[in-house]
């Protein structure tokens, strides 16, 4: 049981991270406008853990 709850926990921690960015991401560019929003995507190449995703 221990080994399923090892595994799960770091799945359910980057699900709900995911979950947050998605989120996060309609609501700036809801906030700051659509185009400024692309811009600084286009710049910022990773959202969560930088050089994975």
């Amino acid at each position: 049981m221990e080994a399923v709850a090892g595994f799960l926990t770091p799945v359910a921690i980057f699900a709900l991270f995911t979950w947050r960015q998605r989120l996060d991401d309609s609501l700036c560019a809801e906030k700051y406008g659509e185009e400024k929003w692309a811009e600084y995507q286009a710049r910022v190449k990773y959202r969560i853990l930088p050089g994975v995703y």
